[in-house]
């Protein structure tokens, strides 16, 4: 139909028996008419963190690879950075060897063990970077917006909305 793109969301994990992964990728895709291969990036179900270089150097690699399969066969590939914020812990906390990100803050008081606050430069400067880099290495027809950058329904502890960390107290009292 025109106006419409056939997009398969797909995630590969490096390490994991990836040239077969591939082939199957692009099999699928030639066989169900695929258009466009929107390829994960630190998807939910195998996020320990937020991404550093360690993990993106693999991750870099084998989206190179997926991308140069597709191409081959006619097929787009975009990318999604699936967590950003990282929008629910799920046990996981912050990491000693992860940057130093400000933590969000709810409104009782509550600090997340892993959302980054989205006002902290530190975690701006890294997303993107990453943001930056994908596109410069990788080349996608789009880099898609996560979802999950809100300021509400984080942690069940958390309450519903907002994030009351200092750099955010601080902007809502230059604005009062």
């Amino acid at each position: 139909m025109e106006g419409y793109r056939y997009i398969l969301r797909y995630y590969i994990d490096p390490g994991f028996s990836e040239g077969d992964r591939i082939a199957e990728l692009v099999d699928f895709c030639r066989r169900g008419r695929v258009e466009e291969v929107m390829f994960f990036h630190n998807p939910e179900e195998l996020f320990q963190g937020y991404p550093g270089r360690i993990y993106d150097a693999p991750w870099f690699e084998l989206a190179g690879r997926v991308k140069a399969a597709l191409a081959e066969a006619g097929i787009a590939m975009s990318l999604n950075p699936w967590v950003t914020t990282c929008h629910l812990s799920r046990g996981r906390r912050f990491g000693e060897s992860e940057r130093d990100f400000a933590p969000m803050v709810g409104e009782t008081g509550v600090v997340s063990p892993i959302t980054a606050c989205p006002l902290d430069p530190a975690w701006q400067r890294d997303l993107a970077r990453r943001f930056a880099e994908m596109a410069a290495r990788l080349g996608p027809v789009t880099i898609w917006v996560e979802d999950d950058w809100r300021l509400h329904n984080h942690e069940p502890s958390m309450k519903y909305g907002g994030c009351f960390c200092p750099l955010h107290l601080a902007r809502f009292a230059a604005m009062a």
